[in-house]
C-alpha cells in the first residue's frame, strides 16, 4: 500500500481536545493509506480516548502527528497553522527553507534548468513542482 500525499489544508481546527484530535488524525491516516492507520484506528475504536492520562494522550497525538508528517507534500509539514495553535493540517515550509534546500525560486520558468522549482507570481501565489524536458509539473499550489 502506497502512502497518498495529503493536500495542503486543514485536518482539524478549533479544538485541542484529545477526544477530537485523535479521531481526526486517525481518520486522516486512513484516508492517506498510512501503514500504521489500521492499528491507530483499532486502538481509537476499541481502547478509546476517555481513559487516557494527559501524558498518554499527548504521546499518542505525537505518534499520529509523526505519521501524518510522512503524508506531507514535498516542502510541507504537518502541524499547526501559523498564528492558530488549534488549526492542524498540512502547510508549506517557508520560501527561505525551500531555497536553503536547493529549490530554485523564480517568477518565470524561461531559461530554467530541469529541477524542483517554486514559482511565485506578482500576487504572491506559489506553485511548487518539477521542471523537466516535458514541461512544468505542479505538485502543490497556494493561491
Amino acid at each position: 500500500m502506497t502512502i497518498k500525499t495529503a493536500p495542503i489544508g486543514v485536518i482539524s481546527e478549533g479544538t485541542l481536545r484529545n477526544e477530537d484530535l485523535i479521531p481526526a488524525f486517525t481518520a486522516a491516516l486512513v484516508e492517506y493509506n498510512h501503514p500504521d492507520a489500521a492499528q491507530h484506528q483499532h486502538d481509537a475504536e476499541h481502547c478509546g480516548v476517555e481513559g487516557l492520562t494527559d501524558a498518554d494522550a499527548t504521546e499518542w497525538i505525537g505518534e499520529l502527528a509523526d505519521a501524518l508528517q510522512e503524508c506531507a507534500p514535498p516542502y510541507c509539514y504537518f502541524g499547526t497553522a501559523e498564528g492558530d495553535g488549534a488549526c492542524f493540517g498540512f502547510w508549506p515550509e517557508s520560501v527561505q527553507h525551500m531555497q536553503d534546500a536547493g529549490v530554485e525560486i523564480v517568477s518565470d520558468l524561461a531559461d530554467i534548468e530541469p529541477r524542483e522549482v517554486a514559482v511565485i507570481n506578482d500576487h504572491g501565489n506559489i506553485t511548487f513542482g518539477t521542471l523537466d524536458g516535458n514541461g512544468f509539473k505542479p505538485i502543490w499550489s497556494i493561491v
